[in-house]
């Protein structure tokens, strides 16, 4: 978007992280949340949970409660919302429960 003059969003980047989650591109959803940092734009609760059901739907429970784990010692009070996509998230990966 940029290349084209395009300045992005938190909008814009959260639309393209739902289209990660659904074709489980959980190392691109992961490369736009780092993205939005480096262009100063914070990831909100819907990016970073967008980004975790990614992880989720593409087997990558790790990678989910990385995010998580990131949230926390962020000093940041998880959401809700937040809540369940990492229930999601380990939902979509049942043999790895023991690491959640």
């Amino acid at each position: 978007m940029r290349l084209s003059g395009v300045e992005p969003s938190t909008v814009t980047y959260n639309a393209v992280l739902g289209a990660c989650e659904k074709s489980a591109q959980w190392a691109f959803a992961l490369q736009l949340v780092a993205e939005m940092r480096t262009f100063g734009l914070p990831p909100d609760d819907v990016a970073l949970n967008t980004a975790i059901r990614a992880c989720g739907v593409g087997k990558h429970l790790d990678r989910a409660i990385a995010l998580w784990e990131e949230i926390q010692q962020s000093g940041a009070k998880p959401a809700d919302s937040t809540f369940a996509a990492m229930a999601s998230a380990c939902e979509k990966n049942a043999g790895e429960w023991p690491r959640a």
